[in-house]
């Protein structure tokens, strides 16, 4: 059976990082299927260098409400020059639901930042859930899950700082 060709709309190009991130924020929930390097066709430098094609599957509940058994059509892709930092964003199909619920509260970059500076002073995750409370002026019922602000803190102490007891360090 041969596969259709996708016909993608394009919804930006040429983006910074920042306003590619807040124009995927206003999109309905959706998770990266795919992803991988690929030669750069965004931008105009002269050296070769690669862009990252990120593929999106929509995963909002709206649309899974309405058809349970059905995969939504929409999909989308994010194309990120690695050396001049441009983003392109297209989209393919519509949703099955027009609905557009309420996204779950997620720590943006600057939180997530400010939680690194923190972590680096080993502080405590329920002290730096509390600082960027009071920091950037948030809510608790606007805020984040403390669970998520936990796992965040653990990941990145274990990836960037160390933070992993090993048996022969701890025995010696």
């Amino acid at each position: 059976m041969p596969r259709t060709k996708i016909t993608w709309v394009l919804l930006a190009r040429y983006l910074s990082l920042y306003y590619s991130d807040m124009l995927l924020e206003s999109l309905k929930d959706y998770v990266v299927s795919k992803s991988g390097l690929s030669p750069c066709s965004l931008c105009t430098e002269a050296t070769p260098h690669n862009m990252r094609t990120r593929l999106l599957l929509c995963k909002c509940k709206a649309c899974k409400t309405v058809a349970p058994d059905a995969r939504c059509p929409w999909k989308g892709m994010v194309q990120t020059c690695t050396l001049s930092n441009v983003v392109s964003i297209s989209e393919a199909s519509q949703h099955i639901s027009p609905f557009h619920p309420p996204r779950q509260a997620r720590l943006t970059e600057e939180m997530k930042a400010f939680a690194r500076a923190m972590c680096t002073y080993s502080h405590k995750p329920m002290s730096i859930y509390n600082g960027i409370i009071r920091r950037f002026q948030v809510s608790e019922a606007a805020m984040t899950k403390l669970a998520t602000v936990q796992c965040f803190v653990q990941h990145y102490r274990c990836a960037r700082i160390g933070g992993r007891d090993f048996l022969d360090d701890v025995e010696a």
